[in-house]
């Protein structure tokens, strides 16, 4: 896109754009030259082999390098997935190394009603009297 003095100097778009085609020649060709359309220059380019060629390439290339890739969103969810295996693995092992009585307790199922609830009169009279 062309900007204020830009507009004066469409042949620098035109040569910016000629020598893109030029770095990507080994992959594709050139299917329409530059044109500019109004404040835009325009070049189409296109791959040089089919469809069927390139699917063939990738599932050689698949095959040798055993998996496929993945997405950068997936491969975010599999880090975070790792990490939260990691922390859990701490966890456990925090666990495993307290004393036998520390994991007992820790076990143990805690009461339904606090001290400061029976004395506010919350609980059931039969727990408030015992």
């Amino acid at each position: 896109m062309f900007r204020g003095r830009e507009q004066s100097r469409p042949e620098l778009g035109f040569r910016l754009l000629q020598r893109l085609a030029g770095d990507v020649e080994e992959l594709g060709f050139v299917e329409s030259q530059p044109r500019q359309d109004g404040r835009n220059m325009i070049m189409v380019i296109g791959p040089h082999r089919r469809k069927s060629e390139a699917r063939a390439e990738r599932a050689t290339r698949d095959a040798h390098h055993g998996e496929r890739p993945i997405s950068r969103s997936r491969a975010a969810v599999a880090v975070a997935a790792n990490a939260v295996a990691a922390e859990a693995e701490a966890v456990e092992a925090d666990r495993d190394e307290q004393s036998p009585d520390a994991a007992q307790a820790a076990a143990r199922p805690q009461p339904a009603a606090s001290a400061s609830a029976v004395g506010r009169g919350s609980a059931p009279k039969a727990a408030a009297e015992g």
